[in-house]
């Protein structure tokens, strides 16, 4: 699952060319680990002026931003079916200020994947600390569209 993950990660990230806020918050995410038995995927990024709010520490739209394409970057990947996903709920709880230049870990879990629905959590860290500053969960519906390319586990990249 580690390959897949990273194809899915590096697929999201190269579709920058659609302007969308998401993307441009992934070209600072990072893959830091795969855990396949507890089906979850491990993220990291650094706050930066795109992200922060007047107060300089991670605006609560990053937050939820980020636990939406991560969340939904771990259920990909574990969804072997490659169904696309529309967001259905989605809930965050900010614990803590993350500071400009602060490294973030997001943990992301595919809790329940079904064959209509999946439901995901993730948990947000500070990296130097390991201190907890944000958890939140994401349920998705999935369509009967397909990705537009089919994720194949290998050395060269994203197929399709």
């Amino acid at each position: 699952f580690l390959s897949r993950a990273t194809q899915i990660l590096k697929w999201r990230q190269a579709q920058r060319a659609k302007p969308e806020f998401g993307i441009t918050i992934l070209e600072d995410l990072t893959l830091e680990d795969v855990n396949e038995k507890e089906k979850s995927v491990t993220f990291k990024f650094k706050v930066n002026q795109n992200m922060a709010n007047e107060y300089n520490t991670l605006h609560g739209g990053a937050y939820t931003t980020f636990l939406d394409e991560c969340t939904s970057l771990t259920v990909w990947t574990y969804n072997e079916r490659n169904k696309r996903t529309t967001s259905v709920n989605m809930a965050f709880n900010f614990m803590a200020p993350a500071a400009m230049n602060e490294e973030v870990l997001v943990k992301a879990e595919a809790a329940r994947i079904g064959k209509g629905m999946a439901f995901a959590k993730a948990q947000f860290f500070s990296a130097k600390s390991g201190k907890q500053i944000g958890f939140g969960e994401h349920t998705v519906a999935f369509s009967n569209e397909n990705y537009p390319l089919e994720f194949q586990a290998n050395d060269q990249g994203i197929q399709g």
